[in-house]
C-alpha cells in the first residue's frame, strides 16, 4: 500500500458521513434501525478496547521514538474511528 493509499483509508475510517456497507441511513424500517443500533454499539465497544489496550501497551514500549509514534498516529486513529462510530 502507497503512502497515498493509506492516507486515503484513514481519511475514510474516520470521515463521519461514511455508512457501512449494507446501511442505509433513509431507512423508514424500525427493524432495519435496531439492527444498526446493535451493529454500531458493537464496533463502539471494540473501538474502546482497541484504544484502551494501544494505550496500555505504551507503557511497554521502550523506544521513546517508537512510543510517540504510537501515541501520537494509532492511539489518535483508533480514538477517531471511535468517535466517527460514536
Amino acid at each position: 500500500m502507497s503512502r497515498a493509499d493509506g492516507e486515503d483509508a484513514a481519511e475514510m475510517a474516520v470521515d463521519p458521513d461514511r455508512l457501512l456497507a449494507g446501511e442505509d441511513a433513509k431507512t423508514t424500517h424500525i427493524e432495519d434501525a435496531a439492527h444498526w443500533i446493535a451493529v454500531y454499539s458493537e464496533l463502539v465497544l471494540f473501538k474502546e478496547r482497541l484504544v484502551d489496550s494501544a494505550q496500555n501497551g505504551l507503557l511497554g514500549i521502550r523506544d521513546e521514538v517508537a512510543r510517540k509514534e504510537v501515541a501520537t498516529t494509532d492511539v489518535v486513529l483508533l480514538a477517531s474511528e471511535r468517535d466517527r462510530l460514536r
